[in-house]
């Protein structure tokens, strides 16, 4: 199958890519730092990020703990899959709608908002945590109310980002995004486990640590100034998300490429919701075994992102995130039969390094693709797809833990998504091209 006339790449005229090592002051890996609005929002972001990531590993535990002393070991993978879906529910009915918004609203404004209530939800549960008096559906009610402002900003920031930094350096802009994610993924999780096995600091403590990581991104977006967003024609949120739909599902690229994001989306991050699972049920390791497991995960994440930072507008994306998404793929199968901690560290490396140089290639390359008007719609798909559908994933993973094993449900996740990656390299094959 030929790659459509729309989507060929343009190159220098004697076919060879052009290396630019350096631009300006700035190494190529990192290009997009040049824009100071990109450059503010990247460093707020950075230390914001650290506090999730914390919170995240910090709730985990917190939620593992409740479930086996609430409803017994051996229901824990079940609750744990289910706090997971709940959490992540509103991402699935609103992201479409807040999409719309985005394209409506100020997006600077809008991020403003959003940081402010997760940093107060987020000292809200801390509170609960510190006062002894936490119980399972709390965590859960504060994950569908983190869930409902997530489901505005994740749409917004990505679209954000073509805001604060050109067209040329976007896959860039987008990576180094990622990167910052990851960098704080394997920062906040080792912070995490440390200040959990202090006795007097506690999951309360890292919980109160991410609510004060939001004042650093909220001080960034402060001092951005960007163009005020044009004025849209405005014919009501279902006919203007149905225009959105409409250019993704008429665009053919776009089209298989949420495809295979939602492939992964339901199937590849099970691995993250069972984490905490393996560790105790399947590698015999307690929470320094769970930190370590997510901060080499965070580390491969980060290699993955800095990867392909570096190879923007010099290897081509297409073939960059289907490489990522095969290694992804054999790392999973691998981790989910690995018994051995040490190659459970080394596989869940390759399995974080993957799964970002794939996922975040698919968000570079659609929203490249996409017009300004449309990018936050656009983008609002994307999210649903990879966010919003997290709650099925995690769903399949915490029920087919509990009926058969972490590791089966593993091995079986693994080998769809080596399935769904093998018939698009084959059936499409002009993917491979993609710039």
């Amino acid at each position: 199958m030929s790659e459509p006339p729309e989507h060929r790449s343009e190159g220098p005229a004697d076919g060879r890519r052009q290396h630019v090592p350096f631009i300006g002051r700035w190494p190529a890996t990192f290009r997009a730092l040049r824009h100071r609005n990109f450059r503010i929002f990247w460093s707020g972001q950075l230390v914001s990020l650290t506090g999730t990531w914390m919170q995240n590993a910090a709730q985990g535990w917190l939620v593992l703990l409740l479930a086996t002393r609430e409803f017994g070991a051996e229901n824990a993978a079940l609750y744990v899959g289910l706090v997971t879906a709940l959490s992540t529910t509103p991402i699935f009915l609103l992201s479409l709608f807040a999409g719309v918004l985005s394209d409506r609203w100020d997006r600077r404004r809008t991020l403003l908002g959003t940081q402010v209530s997760l940093m107060l939800l987020a000292f809200g549960l801390a509170l609960l945590v510190a006062l002894d008096i936490a119980k399972l559906w709390h965590v859960a009610v504060f994950g569908m109310l983190s869930g409902i402002v997530f489901a505005l900003d994740m749409p917004t920031r990505q679209a954000f980002v073509k805001d604060i930094a050109t067209p040329k350096d976007l896959l860039n802009a987008i990576a180094l995004n990622s990167s910052a994610f990851n960098l704080a993924r394997i920062i906040g999780p080792a912070v995490a486990a440390w200040l959990i096995s202090v006795q007097w600091i506690g999951i309360a403590g890292a919980l109160y640590a991410n609510a004060a990581s939001f004042l650093a991104v909220i001080a960034g977006l402060s001092r951005i100034r960007t163009p005020r967003q044009p004025a849209l024609p405005r014919n009501g949120f279902l006919a203007e998300i149905k225009e959105g739909l409409a250019y993704v599902g008429h665009h053919r690229t776009i089209r298989l490429l949420m495809l295979m994001m939602a492939v992964y989306s339901v199937f590849g991050f099970s691995y993250a919701v069972l984490i905490s699972v393996v560790a105790v049920q399947v590698l015999g390791r307690g929470v320094d075994g769970y930190g370590l497991l997510l901060t080499f995960g965070g580390i491969g994440a980060f290699a993955g992102a800095v990867l392909l930072a570096s190879l923007a507008g010099h290897v081509r994306q297409g073939r960059v995130l289907l490489w990522g998404g095969l290694i992804f793929t054999l790392a999973l199968v691998g981790f989910a039969l690995s018994r051995v901690f040490l190659l459970s560290l080394v596989l869940i490396l390759l399995v974080g390094g993957g799964l970002v140089v794939c996922s975040a290639g698919i968000n570079g390359l659609i929203q490249a693709m996409t017009p300004d008007h449309l990018r936050g719609r656009v983008v609002s798909v994307w999210a649903f797809i990879f966010a919003g559908l997290t709650p099925v994933g995690a769903l399949y993973a915490g029920v087919a833990a509990h009926l058969t094993s972490p590791s089966m449900t593993l091995l079986f996740s693994g080998l769809v998504c080596l399935l769904t990656i093998g018939l698009l390299s084959w059936r499409a094959r002009w993917l491979w091209q993609l710039e």
